[in-house]
C-alpha cells in the first residue's frame, strides 16, 4: 500500500491557480462542475411549506417537560437527520463573534491564510475541503475553502494551525468552541446513524449556491464516545438483525475519510 493510501484525508493546499478560479465566478472551471452526479432528495419550491424541527434544550432538562421533548428530539433524528436547538446556552454575542470572525479571516489576501496551510499529510488547516482521490481518475472539487481544527480535547490542538490574524480569531474560536452543559442546527452523523441501526437518519450537508451572496458556516463536529468498535446497540435491535457491519473505530475513520475523498457513498458500505 502506497503512501497516498495510507493517508486519513485528501486535503490539498489552495494556489494562485484556484483563487483566480474563484475571483472568475462569471464562468465555473470544468474541475469543479459534476455533470454527472445526480442529486438526492429534492428542494422545496415557492408554493410549498415545511415546518423545520426545533428542539428546546432547556424543556429537554426541565423534569417536567423533558419527556414531550424528547418524543420531538427523536421524531426530528428519525425522519428528518438534524434539527434547530433552542435555548442551548450559548450567547448570541459568542455567535456573532466567531461568525464575523470567520467571516474576517476568509477575506484575507492568500499569502495571509497559506500561513496556517493544511500541512504534508494532515486534515487540519487551510485548504480545500475533501477532494476526490486522482488515483480514481476523479479530481473534482468543491467550490469552497476551508479551515479545519481539532479543539477538543485541549491538548489535541495544533496551535501553529489556530490563524493569529485577525487578531481575535483565537478568542473567539476558543470561546465558541467550549464545552457546554439562538438556534443551533445539529445534523445526525454517521456513527449515530449506525449505532442506532438506522433509526436516526444521517443526512448529507448539502448547500446551494447563491448568486448574490456568500455562505460562512462555523461547524462543530462532536466525536462519538466509542470504544474500540463501531457497531449498531444490541439493545436497539429488539430481536431483528443489524443492518450495519461492526468496524474498529480508527478503521471506521480511514474509511470514511476515504469515501469523502472519493466522493463515494459511505453508509451503504457498511450495510450487513
Amino acid at each position: 500500500m502506497n503512501a497516498a493510501s495510507n493517508k486519513l484525508v485528501n486535503r490539498d493546499e489552495i494556489t494562485d491557480v484556484t483563487v483566480s478560479a474563484f475571483a472568475d465566478s462569471s464562468q465555473i472551471p470544468e474541475k469543479y462542475i459534476r455533470t454527472d452526479e445526480v442529486l438526492g432528495g429534492f428542494v422545496v419550491s415557492d408554493n410549498e411549506t415545511h415546518e423545520l424541527p426545533v428542539v428546546d434544550m432547556a424543556s429537554l432538562l426541565d423534569p417536567e417537560l423533558s419527556k414531550l421533548e424528547t418524543v420531538k428530539l427523536g421524531s426530528a433524528c428519525r425522519h428528518w437527520g438534524f434539527f434547530q436547538l433552542t435555548n442551548h446556552g450559548i450567547d448570541e454575542a459568542v455567535i456573532q463573534h466567531m461568525k464575523e470572525n470567520t467571516a474576517q479571516f476568509f477575506s484575507l489576501p492568500l499569502d495571509s491564510k497559506k500561513t496556517v496551510a493544511v500541512r504534508g499529510d494532515g486534515f487540519e488547516g487551510y485548504g480545500h475541503h475533501y477532494t476526490r482521490s486522482s488515483a480514481t481518475g476523479g479530481d473534482k472539487l468543491d467550490w469552497a475553502e476551508s479551515v479545519i481544527f481539532v479543539t477538543q480535547p485541549v491538548q489535541d490542538r495544533n496551535m501553529p494551525l489556530w490563524p493569529a490574524n485577525p487578531p481575535t480569531f483565537r478568542n473567539a474560536l476558543e470561546t465558541y468552541s467550549v464545552e457546554i452543559t439562538n438556534a443551533l442546527v445539529v445534523n445526525v452523523g454517521d456513527i449515530l446513524h449506525i449505532i442506532t441501526n438506522g433509526t436516526y437518519k444521517s443526512v448529507e450537508h448539502r448547500v446551494l449556491v447563491d448568486a448574490q451572496r456568500a455562505r460562512t458556516t462555523a461547524e462543530i463536529f462532536q466525536d462519538a464516545s466509542v470504544d474500540g468498535m463501531v457497531t449498531p446497540l444490541p439493545e436497539l435491535l429488539k430481536g431483528g438483525q443489524a443492518r450495519y457491519k461492526s468496524i474498529e473505530r480508527f478503521q471506521y475513520l480511514k474509511v470514511r475519510f476515504s469515501a469523502l475523498a472519493k466522493g463515494a457513498g459511505f453508509l451503504d458500505s457498511f450495510r450487513a
